[in-house]
């Protein structure tokens, strides 16, 4: 069977790994968030469940023109671990030759092997002690910094009255689920029809979901109390949370 081949200018996701569904939107989320282009097409497909390395080489086939020359692969590594480190993988010039890659460093290597400005070696070649390509310049983004700096220290609320303050207790979010609980019992919504993903999270917000219509007021702030908490257990989700406020209900959200 051969493998499903990306649009023009776009990377192969195969999902290899079915345990968790959050999780593979999860994934689909922090690949996404790097980019203001589209950079993956993913293919979610129960025929590629556990396939390895070997088969996906195979099924690749001889060079024609629908061949495939690489790939990445979400497998339970990318799922479970808290950085979602795709597995690239090389088809063409180095069969079966494969390292990780952070999704921040994903768009990177996407745009430039796509294009044919770099080889796959070239990223291959980059990587750290681990066996994963983290880009030229891993840390946070200034862009991170500079927002979750300025809704720590720069939004005063409490000294503004006759507003809605709706807490999140930091130390009672360890998990997704955790938070989910803990929005609703805030804001006072059941979420019963909500699907608990951070992409149903981001479309609900953007709809103006009748949860969130019916319980917040118009003049509101959320106050996320003990985020540092919170943040060491959600890791990058936690971002992903606070850009999806941000977008969103946009200076409503303190961290305190």
């Amino acid at each position: 069977m051969p493998l499903p081949a990306p649009d023009d200018l776009t990377s192969l996701v195969l999902r290899t790994d079915f345990s968790d569904d959050e999780k593979w939107e999860a994934v689909q989320v922090e690949v996404d968030s790097w980019s203001d282009h589209k950079q993956a097409v993913y293919v979610s497909d129960r025929t590629y469940d556990s396939v390895d390395i070997q088969w996906l080489v195979a099924a690749d086939g001889p060079a024609d023109a629908d061949k495939i020359f690489y790939l990445f692969v979400a497998d339970s590594i990318t799922m479970n671990d808290p950085e979602h480190p795709l597995l690239a993988v090389d088809l063409a010039d180095e069969p079966r030759r494969t390292f990780r890659i952070t999704p921040r460093a994903f768009p990177v290597m996407s745009a430039n092997l796509c294009i044919a400005n770099s080889d796959f070696a070239d990223f291959a070649d980059g990587v750290d002690s681990s066996g994963t390509y983290r880009g030229l310049n891993p840390e946070r983004s200034d862009e991170e910094i500079r927002l979750l700096t300025v809704i720590q220290r720069e939004r005063p609320w409490r000294a503004w009255p006759g507003r809605t303050i709706y807490v999140l207790e930091g130390t009672h979010i360890r998990s997704l689920d955790d938070f989910w609980r803990v929005w609703f019992e805030a804001i006072g919504g059941d979420g019963s029809d909500f699907g608990q993903t951070l992409a149903a999270f981001d479309d609900a917000l953007s709809r103006r979901h009748r949860w969130l219509a019916n319980a917040v007021k118009t003049d509101f702030v959320i106050e996320w109390q003990d985020h540092q908490s919170s943040q060491e257990s959600l890791g990058r989700s936690f971002v992903h949370l606070v850009k999806i406020l941000e977008r969103h209900v946009p200076g409503r959200l303190k961290l305190c």
